[in-house]
């Protein structure tokens, strides 16, 4: 789903309940900053905690050595990386897994 896709999404609800005063494109901008700052946290190396949602964990991988499963013999050097770490709160972890 795309974040134009979502900002239309929420446009629709708040129609149905007869709150809206934005438009989709302004909508669309708020999306777009919210997860700027997401990003931003995570280049600044801090993690971002949305409490019922999850949390949002900057993570380093070392470096290592990788093989080309056609050339076993042949070894290629993986650099050290950043990386993000998801990790779903109770609730969403309980709806994931609902049965």
């Amino acid at each position: 789903m795309t974040r134009l896709k979502i900002a239309k999404l929420i446009n629709d609800d708040f129609e149905k309940e007869g709150k809206t005063h934005l438009t989709t494109k302004e909508i669309n901008h708020i999306l777009k900053k919210f997860l700027d700052y997401i990003e931003n946290s995570m280049l600044e190396n801090r993690r971002v905690e949305l409490r019922g949602f999850g949390i949002f964990n900057p993570v380093t991988r070392n470096a290592k050595v990788g093989r080309n499963p056609k050339k076993p013999e042949i070894e290629i050097i993986i650099p050290k990386r950043k990386s993000m770490r998801f990790v779903p709160s109770i609730l969403v972890h309980r709806k994931l897994n609902k049965k």
